[in-house]
Formats: structure tokens, sequence, C-alpha cells
């Protein structure tokens, strides 16, 4: 889904790969409240999140639903990618909830392409 300034998705980790190959560009790592995060994607998003636990627990967690698609997301100028951050025990098959001693952390990722010096 398009903020108004780009796409806006949804993924358990950040990964360098999410750039495009040899791109120049600035990263802003963010931390956000549970609260943030439910408001950047409430006006909707493409998840990328597909096992199966991870999900239902980040769904439980901001109490929305998150669609499962395995997904390369390659990041662009005015993107935004909120990251669930869990932390914790492994998730067991068939998890739902959020285990004891288990937190998820969110954070905002938004990427800034320098332009390319001309030689």
């Amino acid at each position: 889904m398009r903020s108004d300034d780009g796409m806006v998705y949804l993924s358990n980790a950040f990964n360098l790969s999410m750039l495009p190959p040899g791109s120049d560009a600035e990263v802003r790592v963010t931390p956000v409240t549970v609260e943030r995060a439910r408001e950047i994607l409430s006006g909707g998003f493409v998840s990328a999140i597909w096992r199966d636990e991870v999900i239902a627990v980040v769904s439980d967690y901001l109490g929305i639903p998150v669609p499962a698609r395995r997904l390369s997301v390659m990041l662009r100028n005015g993107d935004t990618l909120v990251v669930a951050q869990y932390s914790g025990p492994k998730l067991e098959d068939g998890e739902t909830e959020l285990p004891p001693g288990a937190k998820i952390m969110f954070y905002t990722v938004s990427v800034r392409f320098c332009k390319e010096d001309k030689k």
C-alpha cells in the first residue's frame, strides 16, 4: 500500500538486501511505540512476514490482521519499513500469543538514496 510518500511494508527484520545492489544510501532506523506502528500501518501496508507463528504473534500484539506473504522487499525513496523485532524464546508451532519473557520492539526504517557522483 502507498502512503503519501511511498510504500509501507511490515517485516520482522531489516536486511541490506532490501537496498538496490551497490546503492549509496542513508538508512534511518527509529524506535517507535506499538501505537505509532499501528498508526503507520492503518493506512494499508504490504506484509513481508511469512512464518505463521510470527504472523500470529505480531497480529495479536498489534491488534490488526497481518497477511502471510513471502516477499522480497526492495526499498525506494519515500518507502517506510515497519519492523516488528521479536526477542524471546523460540516460537513453537501453533504459538499465537507472545510467550512469557518475550517482547516485540517496533522500528521504522527509511532510506534516502544519495546521488551518484559523476566522475
